[in-house]
């Protein structure tokens, strides 16, 4: 009879975990990496509706910008959010934006990504380039992918 229950019990076990949902990586990669495009064609067009979606509204949002010789720490939705809304693009024209090296982790409803981030433009008809390198920390909610951390190191001259 504990054979029985034990063969039983094993088969209700493999069906079980094998009923689990298989996570596509490939496919949840390309969601991010829409994410990061989106998100910063967003800031572009400064469509502030836009930009929020791709955020968590919480007090755990987290920003951390650096450059060679200044560290800024954002906390809390209230603060990025302000951040955010109150980008100042006077004087820049012709700005774009292309990123290089993503490599994105997931481990289930939480991935991060990194990737350098290349912005150019002219600031008052001098062109610029900026060269960012970025973390992005993303949670799954709603079966959608947000923004829940994010630290960018400036490396521009």
């Amino acid at each position: 009879m504990k054979r029985y229950l034990l063969i039983l019990f094993s088969f209700l076990l493999i069906v079980a975990t094998s009923c689990n949902e298989k996570v596509d990586i490939e496919k949840e990669k390309e969601a991010i990496k829409t994410v990061i495009f989106n998100e910063s064609q967003a800031y572009m067009q400064q469509d502030t509706a836009g930009l929020f979606s791709y955020y968590i509204k919480d007090d755990n949002q987290m920003r951390l910008a650096t450059s060679c010789d200044t560290v800024q720490i954002y906390k809390g939705w209230e603060a990025i959010s302000t951040l955010l809304k109150n980008a100042d693009f006077t004087g820049y024209s012709n700005i774009n934006n292309s990123k290089d090296f993503i490599h994105i982790k997931v481990m289930g409803n939480v991935a991060w990504a990194m990737y350098k981030d290349i912005w150019t433009s002219n600031y008052n008809e001098t062109p610029i380039t900026s060269t960012l390198y970025c973390t992005m920390i993303l949670e799954k909610v709603a079966d959608e992918w947000k923004i829940s951390g994010f630290t960018i190191n400036n490396r521009s001259n």
